[in-house]
């Protein structure tokens, strides 16, 4: 992350997200890549605000996030399409949340 906290940084296939959403029991994170237009992500960051964490449902098996599809259309009008993947978050063995990555 940068001074800004805008992703920096790449995953293993050298590719930086545009977007990320986490969701854990506790509740929901999200952040953008460094080239997001700064209008793209005050409208995201409104719809990402708005998703509610996991609560007592099991992350390994929760639905996705209610607002990812209006998510991804805001993306597309931008003429920025978001190819999306969930990541399972496990600590000591135990699945506590989930990210959500779109590059």
């Amino acid at each position: 992350m940068d001074a800004e906290g805008r992703i920096v940084g790449s995953d293993s296939d050298g590719l930086c997200p545009r977007f990320l959403l986490g969701r854990a029991v506790e509740g929901c994170i999200w952040r953008f890549g460094r080239g997001v237009p700064d209008t793209l992500v005050v409208v995201v960051a409104k719809l990402a605000g708005r998703e509610p964490g996991l609560g007592e449902r099991a992350a390994g098996s929760a639905p996705p996030p209610e607002r990812l599809a209006a998510i991804e259309r805001v993306f597309a009008r931008e003429g920025a399409s978001l190819a999306l993947r969930r990541e399972l978050v496990e600590h000591e063995g135990v699945v506590v949340g989930e990210l959500w990555i779109g590059v």
